[in-house]
């Protein structure tokens, strides 16, 4: 009965390790697409634009649970070219 429990637990824990490492070899072939889909996702739903230069990953940091980092933020308004200031 032990033998059989510890092998599920081994298999379920194998089968996320998979799961992640497929998750980050999938962010990072298709990064450039990834950053295009939500820089126009997010321009659509706000009135003005946004660009994000890179996005991270984390894995181990926020463990079960991935974490994003989005680097070189940047979210103008429609009103930019009125008050031209960049914070």
């Amino acid at each position: 009965m032990r033998r059989k429990l510890l092998k599920w637990i081994v298999i379920i824990i194998g089968l996320l390790v998979i799961l992640y490492i497929s998750v980050f070899a999938y962010v990072s072939a298709n990064k450039k697409h990834i950053i295009r889909l939500v820089n126009d996702e997010i321009g659509e739903r706000i009135d003005g634009k946004v660009s994000i230069a890179n996005i991270e990953l984390s894995f181990l940091s926020h463990f079960p649970r991935i974490g994003v980092k989005l680097h070189e933020v940047l979210v103008t308004d429609s009103m930019f070219s009125a008050h031209s200031h960049p914070s």
